[in-house]
């Protein structure tokens, strides 16, 4: 894009190349080839917990206003025939996390020696 515009502009591979922090085969490359930087995004990749998804979100929801460990589930999901590790779970049950409200503090006052 930005680099399509200098090469139009007149400025030489070695410019483009010092201006964009890229190296003049790299330069080249996008401009010889029109397709070279039109990739789309990347379907997600098939993880381990991805079967086990909809038994964390049920466990989860059972569960609440209490939350259960990561620990707990994992726990759970090895009986199940989970394979995974921790951290993956840990990622995929913090974006389910509810912040939970503190209930508001009553202050009440008393008389000195009270």
């Amino acid at each position: 894009m930005e680099l399509r515009v200098l090469a139009k502009r007149g400025a030489g591979i070695r410019e483009i190349a010092r201006q964009l922090g890229h190296s003049r085969n790299t330069v080249r490359r996008y401009l010889r080839d029109e397709q070279a930087q039109r990739s789309g995004p990347r379907a997600a990749r098939p993880t381990k917990l991805g079967s086990h998804k909809a038994y964390v979100l049920e466990r989860i929801a059972a569960a609440r206003p209490h939350w259960i460990p990561a620990t707990v589930l994992l726990r759970e999901l090895r009986e199940r025939g989970y394979e995974g590790g921790i951290t993956q779970l840990k990622e995929f049950v913090a974006n389910h996390k509810q912040s939970s409200k503190a209930e508001p503090v009553v202050r009440f006052e008393t008389e000195p020696g009270k």
